[in-house]
């Protein structure tokens, strides 16, 4: 089973349910929980993707986003948001990190689309 960590910004607004039944979810609202996760490392992170739920496009977000692009070393990322309008300022912030930014009701299957191309790439 694939490991995802979903970190929503707003708790409640996005269950683990929307990963679908391939994904462990572990589920954070806070910044400081994802960095005490093991999320940057060369492969070891534990985790398979990474999936962020901005509801709030704010400085301290655009921080974080800042940090994580820094820091990722290759995780796929998935970023979803109330807001679609916000979707190219984070495109730029993000901009050359292995990144999908996606509409809430897409999640499923740019998380089956992660999971395929990884695969493939595996038994390559």
């Amino acid at each position: 089973m694939k490991k995802l960590l979903l970190y929503d910004q707003l708790p409640g607004t996005v269950s683990g349910e929307i990963c679908g039944m391939n994904f462990e979810v572990e589920y954070v609202t806070k910044i400081s929980e994802v960095f005490g996760k093991r999320l940057f490392g060369n492969g070891e992170s534990g985790f398979d993707v990474f999936l962020v739920n901005i509801q709030e496009p704010t400085m301290e977000m655009i921080d974080f986003l800042n940090y994580i692009k820094k820091n990722a070393d290759g995780l796929p990322m998935i970023i979803t948001s109330e807001f679609p309008e916000s979707f190219s300022l984070l495109k730029n912030i993000l901009k050359g990190l292995n990144f999908h930014v996606s509409e809430l009701p897409a999640v499923p299957e740019v998380l089956d689309r992660i999971v395929y191309a990884r695969e493939v790439d595996a038994a390559a």
